[in-house]
């Protein structure tokens, strides 16, 4: 069974916490993704753009592969995405204040960290997760 033939398999909530996570990754990719130019126009600390980049770089990495292990309904990746969400709402409460507040930055990860973390714990999405032993 391909990628695309277990995405059309699966219920409706789970398609819609997926695609939550992958957009969340997919912007992580971007912002990753812009942050070398912006490097070469500032040419500061080496050494620390390459931690920070390869911080961003591993957590979009580790995000894509949520989302495509929820495809698989692993039990494990409902509750790696939920420690996202959780990460992403405490970056959200600092978005809204201090020197660099954004009320949209903030407003945009409360928003999709809620909605993804209600979809996470619908009873179709915990039941089709409810898998005793992985069998791969």
């Amino acid at each position: 069974m391909t990628l695309k033939q277990r995405f059309k398999a699966l219920v409706w909530q789970l398609k819609i916490a997926i695609m939550l996570v992958a957009l969340e990754a997919s912007i992580m990719a971007l912002v990753s993704l812009s942050a070398i130019p912006n490097f070469f126009l500032t040419l500061k600390d080496l050494p620390t753009f390459i931690a920070i980049f390869a911080i961003f770089v591993g957590a979009t990495v580790g995000l894509f592969f949520v989302a495509r292990q929820l495809v698989f309904k692993k039990r494990w990746a409902r509750s790696a995405a939920f420690f996202w969400q959780l990460i992403q709402l405490a970056i959200a409460w600092n978005s809204f204040s201090g020197e660099f507040a954004n009320v949209f930055i903030g407003g945009y990860l409360v928003l999709t960290s809620i909605t993804t973390i209600y979809f996470l714990f619908t009873k179709p999405v915990i039941e089709e997760t409810q898998e005793a032993v992985d069998k791969e």
